[in-house]
C-alpha cells in the first residue's frame, strides 16, 4: 500500500469514526478507573475512625494486632487521602480550560466544603444532646467544644484555621482550599510547574502551609495530579505495570529507609516517610484499578461513589454513638471482642449510609447538596 493510499485510509470517515470510538473507550476506561479508585479509597478511609481510633490502646492500635493497624489503617486508610487528592488535581486541570476559578470554587464549595460544614454542625448538636443527657449544662457544652469565642465557632463549623468539630472530615477543608489554590496557579503551570512543584514539596516537608492548608501533603498531591494532567498523557501512562510497579517499589524503599534510618531533623524524619508512603499508594492504586477495569465489566460507579461519600460523611458521628454504647459494655479495647466490634461498626456505617442515601433523595435539592454534596431525584 502506497503512502497516499494509507493517508486516504486514515482520512476516511470510517477511520475517523474508529479513532473517535477508541478515544471514547479510553475516556470511559479512565473515568471508570478514577471512580473505582475513589470507591476503594473512601472505603479504606472509614476504617481509620472506628472508636476509639488512636486515642487509646486497642486490640489493633499498640495492641497484639498492631500490624493490622499499621498496614490497613495507617498505610492504606490514611494514605488514601493522597490518592483522592491526586485524582482531584488531575481532573481539575482537565476542567480548567472550560471552568474559571470561580466556577471551580463554587462547584467544590457545594460538593466538598458544604457537607463538611453540615456534618460538623450535626456533631456540635450531637455533643450538646450528650452533655444534657449526662446532666451537664449549656455552659458545659460550650466549654467542652471550645465554643466560648467567635474563633471557636469559626473553627468548629468552618475549619478556618483549625480542624472542624467533626474531625474525620477535616481533610475536605484542605482539599477544597488546595483545589482553589491549584486552579489559581494553572495559568503559570505550563512554564513554571517544576518550580511550583519543588516549592510546594519544600513547604510540605517543613509544614509551612498552615493555616492556609493544615495538611500540606493534600496540596502537594493535588498539584502533582494537575502537573501530570498538564503533560497531556492519560492515566494509563502511570498505571502500566512497567511504570507503576518500579515507581511504587522505589517509593516504598524510600519509605522504609526513612523509617529505619530517619534523618536527624525531626520534622523531616516524619514527613519524608509520610510523603513516600502516600506516593507509593498512588501508584499501587493506579496499577490495581487499571487492571480491574481492563479485566472486569464494571457497572456505572458514580452512584456507588456518591453512596460511599455519604457513608464517609456520617461515619464519624455513628462511630461516636457506637463508642458510647461500647464503653457501657465494660469490655476492654484490647479484648478479642473488639475485633467483632470493629467489623460490626463498619457494617453499621454502611447501613446508615444506605438508609440516609435513600432518604436524602426526597429532600429539596439544596438540602441534598448540603447533606450529601450532590442533588438527584
Amino acid at each position: 500500500m502506497t503512502y497516499l493510499s494509507r493517508l486516504a485510509g486514515k482520512l476516511s470517515p470510517g477511520a475517523r469514526l474508529a479513532a473517535r470510538d477508541r478515544r471514547g473507550a479510553a475516556a470511559r476506561h479512565e473515568m471508570t478507573q478514577i471512580d473505582l479508585a475513589r470507591c476503594i479509597c473512601i472505603f479504606m478511609m472509614i476504617g481509620v475512625h472506628v472508636y476509639p481510633g488512636v486515642r487509646e490502646t486497642t486490640l489493633f492500635y499498640n495492641g497484639p494486632l498492631h500490624g493490622f493497624w499499621l498496614v490497613y489503617m495507617d498505610f492504606l486508610g490514611r494514605a488514601s487521602v493522597a490518592v483522592l487528592s491526586f485524582f482531584s488535581g488531575y481532573i481539575l486541570y482537565q476542567q480548567a480550560a472550560r471552568k474559571s476559578v470561580w466556577n471551580i470554587a463554587e462547584q467544590r464549595f457545594r460538593t466538598v466544603y458544604m457537607p463538611m460544614v453540615t456534618w460538623s454542625a450535626v456533631k456540635i448538636l450531637m455533643v450538646l444532646v450528650l452533655v444534657l443527657v449526662e446532666g451537664g449544662s449549656f455552659a458545659d457544652w460550650l466549654e467542652r467544644e471550645g465554643l466560648n469565642s467567635l474563633k471557636g465557632w469559626a473553627n468548629d463549623l468552618f475549619a478556618l484555621t483549625d480542624q472542624p468539630a467533626n474531625l474525620p472530615l477535616g481533610f475536605l477543608r484542605d482539599l477544597f482550599v488546595s483545589i482553589v489554590l491549584v486552579r489559581l496557579l494553572v495559568p503559570a503551570l505550563p512554564w513554571l510547574w517544576p518550580v511550583v512543584l519543588a516549592v510546594t514539596l519544600v513547604l510540605t516537608l517543613f509544614r509551612l502551609t498552615e493555616p492556609v492548608v493544615l495538611r500540606p501533603s493534600i496540596l502537594l498531591f493535588v498539584l502533582a495530579g494537575a502537573c501530570f494532567a498538564l503533560s497531556g498523557r492519560p492515566l494509563r501512562a502511570l498505571s502500566r505495570p512497567k511504570v507503576a510497579i518500579p515507581a511504587a517499589g522505589l517509593l516504598l524503599t524510600v519509605f522504609l529507609a526513612a523509617t529505619l534510618m530517619p534523618p536527624d531533623t525531626p520534622i523531616l524524619a516524619e514527613e519524608i516517610p509520610n510523603i513516600a508512603k502516600r506516593a507509593t499508594l498512588v501508584f499501587a492504586i493506579l496499577l490495581v484499578t487499571d487492571q480491574i477495569v481492563r479485566r472486569a465489566k464494571l457497572p456505572e460507579l458514580a452512584p456507588v461513589r456518591q453512596l460511599l461519600f455519604l457513608i464517609f460523611l456520617t461515619h464519624g458521628l455513628v462511630s461516636q454513638a457506637l463508642g458510647e454504647l461500647w464503653e457501657r459494655t465494660g469490655i476492654a479495647n484490647t479484648s478479642g471482642y473488639y475485633a467483632l466490634f470493629y467489623v460490626v461498626s463498619i457494617a453499621i456505617f454502611i447501613c446508615v449510609g444506605l438508609i440516609l442515601n435513600r432518604l436524602v433523595d426526597y429532600l429539596p435539592a439544596r438540602l441534598q447538596v448540603a447533606i450529601a454534596g450532590r442533588a438527584r431525584g
